[in-house]
């Protein structure tokens, strides 16, 4: 069943004691080391708070492909944040992607700040054009907002039939919500019990929802674990 499938991805992922350590990390950063009031606060962010996110992008979760300096992404998320911050309060279940705020649809403003920040960076001597990093951008929208943006890579966007990579991460969107409410009702009709209860059981580690499921998509598809992929065919 799919949510024993998420389970065990997000149970694989905390056992390893690489990803491990890699979690007690994104715990300190997120609960310790940002000044949230910077990143609700677009005027006083400075390239010190944006370098935490970066070097932790970088370093921790090992995005090797990441050009992006924090002077380049000083500017872009000045930009980019106005936006973004009228999507606190929205999760991977509560979101609406059609849903309009100041007249824009939520899906645009999703699309246009991606866009935004992956468009940063030195120029590429191929394309002579920024470089474009859709796995960064997506790690960096997770720490703005972990509830409800998800980290991927290459392997889970092939996994999950992308192409476009800036066009596809709404829809990428999308798909992990339906996903997880079809889980979360397979948790509340096995184990006969409430919606709340589904999501926390769900959740497994006291992590956000996304953070489960990412850790999931990571397992199944960017670790290729057979065990994961076993589960799911279990009757």
């Amino acid at each position: 069943m799919l949510y024993k499938e998420i389970r065990l991805g997000s149970t694989i992922y905390h056992c390893d004691s690489n990803l491990s350590r890699s979690n007690e990390k994104y715990r300190k950063l997120l609960c310790c080391e940002l000044d949230h009031m910077k990143w609700q606060n677009p005027l006083k962010l400075d390239e010190a708070e944006i370098e935490k996110v970066r070097s932790f992008v970088v370093g921790t979760w090992k995005t090797r492909n990441m050009q992006a300096k924090k002077e380049h992404l000083l500017p872009v998320l000045k930009e980019a944040l106005p936006n973004l911050n009228k999507l606190r309060g929205k999760n991977i279940l509560n979101i609406c992607l059609v849903e309009t705020i100041d007249g824009e649809s939520i899906a645009d403003v999703i699309c246009s700040s991606f866009k935004v920040i992956a468009n940063c960076g030195p120029i590429n001597r191929r394309s002579k054009r920024p470089n474009n990093e859709a796995t960064a951008t997506s790690k960096i929208l997770h720490i703005i907002n972990p509830e409800l943006f998800l980290p991927w890579d290459g392997a889970i966007i092939r996994g999950y039939g992308g192409h476009n990579k800036r066009l596809f991460y709404t829809e990428f969107l999308r798909r992990m919500q339906r996903l997880a409410n079809y889980a979360i009702k397979q948790v509340e009709k096995e184990c006969d019990v409430s919606r709340d209860v589904a999501i926390v059981r769900l959740k497994c580690d006291g992590h956000t929802l996304a953070k489960a499921l990412d850790e999931y998509n990571y397992v199944k598809f960017t670790l290729n674990d057979d065990r994961v992929w076993k589960k799911e065919y279990e009757l």
